[in-house]
């Protein structure tokens, strides 16, 4: 199985730590974030893994070096001018992930409990276009599932602007955010129509009406977003057990 971690970012809400290293190796009870995601990306059965690289990706090419991860192979992708967001990020990664498989994508500075394997097995049967891990976590914008959780909409809650997609009615939707971990149909690519810059989220949105978009709740997993300073600190008050298998 194919997973691909989004490492690009600059980290810029947890400078000065991000100034002399990328956000993927900022460490949580001494193991970088990005090795965690590896830890429990090879305990799920994932033996390929794709890295995006921006900055500072000699740092994080070197850290995977010193892994000794028999039967793991890695791949890097990098995204030397500019950093394409998600969507242009997985796009640009499409000569390691189109081989008529599902691949999971795992934001870098996300941790969980999500059993991802189980994940990855529900996408399948479901012929979703992909699969969201999803909680009812407080976010800006709130994207709409219906009844049998698929895509249907999505909400700015500070502006009161709502988006209906689907013909599912406007009663009834369940408002998520995104978690930052989903698994995606290599059919995604020839949708694609963006190039370059372009948020896989946005892509999701504009798909939703002709394709299925599943969420998958996560409510009683721990998920935690590590990407600021506070954010890292309550991180570490977690014991690491919990989210490594």
């Amino acid at each position: 199985m194919k997973a691909m971690i989004l490492a690009a970012g600059l980290g810029t809400r947890l400078r000065p730590l991000t100034e002399s290293i990328p956000k993927a190796l900022v460490s949580i009870h001494g193991m970088p974030i990005i090795g965690i995601i590896i830890r429990r990306l090879i305990n799920f059965g994932f033996t390929e893994i794709i890295i995006n690289l921006h900055y500072l990706p000699e740092k994080i090419i070197s850290y995977i070096e010193t892994l000794n991860l028999p039967g793991i192979n890695f791949y890097f992708t990098h995204e030397t001018e500019k950093i394409l967001d998600t969507g242009g990020g997985i796009k640009n990664a499409r000569k390691y992930l189109n081989d008529g498989e599902p691949f999971l994508v795992h934001n870098v500075d996300v941790i969980s409990d999500i059993d991802l394997y189980r994940m990855y097995r529900f996408h399948q049967p479901a012929k979703a276009m992909a699969t969201l891990a999803v909680k009812g976590k407080n976010s800006q914008r709130s994207l709409l599932f219906d009844k049998d959780w698929l895509l249907a909409g999505w909400e700015n809650r500070n502006t009161g602007e709502r988006k209906f997609i689907r013909p599912s009615g406007r009663e009834g939707l369940t408002p998520t955010g995104f978690c930052g971990i989903h698994v995606i149909s290599p059919d995604i690519f020839d949708l694609m129509q963006k190039t370059e810059v372009f948020s896989i989220i946005n892509t999701y949105i504009e798909l939703a009406a002709s394709y299925r978009i599943y969420g998958y709740p996560v409510e009683d997993n721990l998920w935690m977003d590590i990407g600021s300073h506070k954010q890292l600190e309550e991180a570490s008050q977690i014991d690491p057990e919990i989210y490594l298998p």
